[in-house]
């Protein structure tokens, strides 16, 4: 066999590594030895890929390795990694799309599929709930008829999810999880993240901050609501003080 060059080698290796099956030529890259085969010195690495892949994903979604069981948690990890490769060079992105893989792969009325789209949004805050984001301390020096003039938006930390199941909270594994409409918004809090239930109101409200608006222009897009000016500006002063919202 023709000795490859080095970023061929490269190539063909990663891919004897993740892929499901060794072909013959994958295997005549690598030199047996005494102690082992080609094929046995192959799978030491194909097995601690496999294992890194799915402790990775396990610490990123705990919740829905509990509910789905340890095996098949790791058989819908590989089937993951085999439908979508990861192209990135560190392991925190490894999980940016196995929510929208869950939600096809998993048929449970939605709620694996929720409950992975809100455990990585937890990541997500978690990941930046260290970082300084501006504006904060200048929101609360406005005066009142300052904030209903200046434009306020949603902070870019923030992760709105919305689910028909209470896929917030923790339930036992193997229990059947419980069918509730549920709005939450996951913002950083302590080098961690908090997590804060919405009224249909509210959650407008935020998702309306998401492009800045003025605090008046939101009480008139919230006038159907039924929802008093008062009670929106006690929304924005929880808000601003959880720097959920900033200018």
């Amino acid at each position: 066999m023709k000795t490859p060059r080095l970023i061929d080698f490269q190539r063909q290796f990663k891919t004897s590594i993740t892929a499901e099956k060794l072909s013959k030529d994958e295997l005549e890259l690598v030199r047996g030895s005494k102690s082992f085969s080609r094929s046995e010195r192959v799978e030491v690495y194909r097995y601690a890929y496999r294992a890194r892949m799915i402790e990775a994903l396990a610490e990123d979604f705990p919740r829905v390795r509990s509910h789905l069981g340890n095996e098949p948690f790791e058989n819908l990890v590989m089937r993951y990694l085999q439908a979508s490769p990861s192209i990135y060079a560190s392991l925190s992105e490894i999980s940016r799309d196995f929510p929208a893989f869950v939600a096809g792969e998993v048929n449970r009325d939605g709620y694996v599929g929720d409950l992975a789209r809100f455990e990585w949004a937890t990541v997500l805050v978690s990941q930046v709930a260290d970082e300084v984001l501006s504006g904060f301390e200048s929101l609360a020096n406005l005066s009142p008829a300052e904030q209903l003039t200046t434009p306020i938006r949603l902070n870019a930390f923030c992760q709105l999810v919305e689910s028909e199941w209470d896929v917030f909270t923790e339930i036992e594994p193997g229990a059947v999880p419980k069918r509730a409409h549920t709005r939450v918004i996951v913002y950083p809090y302590a080098e961690e993240y908090s997590v804060m239930s919405l009224s249909l109101p509210q959650w407008r409200a935020l998702n309306f901050l998401s492009d800045g608006v003025t605090l008046a222009n939101l009480c008139e897009r919230l006038t159907h609501e039924n929802v008093s000016p008062e009670e929106i500006t006690h929304w924005f002063s929880i808000w601003s003080q959880r720097q959920i919202v900033c200018l």
